[in-house]
């Protein structure tokens, strides 16, 4: 009877285990689809810049297989932009606090460069001490890209605005000046300092 009891202790321990086993397979499959399904570009740094784990959108932004690029150099990988990545990795490990929004140049070596939204943030492996960066990194190439044309377009603007020899000037519904013209400046002798947020009767001259 002791014999037969141990038995099937034994073999309850062993199915108990192994659902364990079952569980724990399935929740790291589960997180493996979402981790390498998610549009964000995802790297698991030490404090070295190299690259420990990432997924599948940040191997393909390098054009590189996850296999190729788990273990690699960042300095290797991102020769022009490399340094300021590990300095800010470094930054972020040393202060213990994230670092989030960061905009930046995306430069791999041998593939298509852009710009990207970076957020950072730090863990340190309480037992080991060792120390890691986990690296979230959005394309925001096309919405940069386009900020830079509204940019460029509204220098443009701006330029034609005060080069025109003609006394322009805008404000608002109140009266109140919101820019003025360099020739305006000039012909009435005022710095722009002087005169925007000013109501724009009081340089009205009475006919």
């Amino acid at each position: 009877m002791a014999s037969m009891h141990d038995v099937t202790e034994q073999h309850l321990a062993e199915e108990k285990q192994a659902a364990a086993e079952a569980a724990a397979a399935r929740h790291a499959a589960e997180l493996a689809l979402i981790f390498d399904h998610i549009p964000a570009r995802i790297f698991f740094k030490d404090d070295k810049n190299r690259i420990l784990r990432l997924n599948k959108a940040a191997a393909a932004s390098m054009g590189m297989s996850i296999e190729e690029a788990t273990g690699a150099d960042t300095y290797e990988l991102f020769p022009e932009m490399a340094k300021k990545y590990h300095d800010d990795d470094l930054e972020v490990i040393e202060s213990g606090e994230p670092k989030l929004n960061i905009i930046e140049r995306y430069t791999p070596v041998g593939n298509l460069s852009g710009w990207s939204s970076t957020d950072k943030v730090p863990y340190t492996d309480r037992e080991t001490g060792e120390r890691f960066l986990f690296v979230a990194a959005m394309d925001v190439t096309d919405r940069k890209n386009a900020q830079d044309r509204l940019q460029q377009r509204e220098e443009t603007y701006r330029r034609f605005y005060n080069e025109t020899p003609a006394m322009l000037q805008s404000f608002s519904l109140e009266g109140i000046l919101l820019s003025v013209s360099d020739y305006w400046l000039s012909t009435l002798g005022y710095t722009r300092e002087e005169v925007i947020g000013r109501n724009v009767m009081e340089f009205m001259t009475p006919e």
